[in-house]
């Protein structure tokens, strides 16, 4: 699936219109957006997004790392199934899907979680393979 590319939050522009993403770059893409915007914020999908920010600001310990990693890996169960949803749609009414083997996590192999490089942010690190085989790496700063 092509997707905008995003850069510090904007679109980044080619040419005539705007630079496209597809891959592991529209996965990281997607990944870091499920875990940078606040659960809940976007009217059309309430279970979208992630309550890392929650975290920010708070003593870090061991414990809150284990939140962090716990609440990382519901954002991108989250993704899967709803990867999983556009497949089995697109498979039901016999279209072709918008997305490819390179563009769905077939399995979350890691997910880190530890104090970003100030008090008041959290660094989220995940690996992912694709159905392509493919080994994706994602990594995310949250903060304030």
């Amino acid at each position: 699936m092509k997707d905008l590319q995003l850069v510090g939050g904007d679109l980044l522009s080619s040419g005539r219109g705007f630079a496209l993403v597809d891959g592991g770059d529209y996965i990281r893409q997607r990944v870091a957006c499920a875990l940078s915007e606040p659960y809940g914020s976007d009217p059309y999908n309430p279970a979208w997004g992630s309550a890392l920010t929650g975290y920010l600001g708070a003593p870090q310990n061991a414990g809150t790392q284990a939140l962090v990693a716990s609440e990382a890996q519901r954002v991108l169960n989250a993704l899967v199934a709803s990867q999983q949803l556009m497949l089995k749609a697109a498979a039901m009414t016999n279209t072709r899907s918008q997305l490819n083997s390179a563009d769905v996590i077939a399995a979350v192999n890691s997910v880190t979680a530890g104090q970003g490089g100030r008090p008041d942010e959290v660094q989220v690190t995940v690996t992912l393979t694709t159905m392509g085989g493919q080994q994706v790496t994602a990594s995310r700063t949250v903060s304030a």
